[in-house]
């Protein structure tokens, strides 16, 4: 049934957030690099190097346009590179405002 395939697939989006997010992570269960909060429905996987607009493209395609799903799969499929880090949607911001605030 419909309903059935829709929540297939989100089960499926949910449990490859979790792996990815639990890869990057320092600890066991997923949680923020910088303060620990542990919230998966407010983490997410941060660029290292601060490169991210070039390494989406570098990796999705310059057309690239869509969920983190198909971005964590790439990860998945690319045996999870090194470059980057689970994060709080907090501690993300943060440090994009501190980046800007730098130059």
């Amino acid at each position: 049934t419909p309903k059935l395939f829709k929540e297939r697939c989100q089960k499926y989006r949910d449990d490859l957030k979790y792996q990815t997010l639990q890869y990057y992570s320092k600890t066991k269960e997923p949680s923020c690099g910088m303060c620990g909060f542990y919230d998966i429905r407010a983490l997410v996987i941060d660029h290292i190097n601060n490169d991210g607009n070039k390494d989406r493209v570098n990796v999705m395609g310059k057309n690239y346009a869509g969920s983190g799903s198909r971005f964590y799969v790439k990860l998945r499929k690319m045996g999870y590179p090194k470059g980057y880090q689970t994060l709080c949607s907090n501690c993300n911001l943060i440090k994009e405002i501190e980046k800007r605030n730098a130059k």
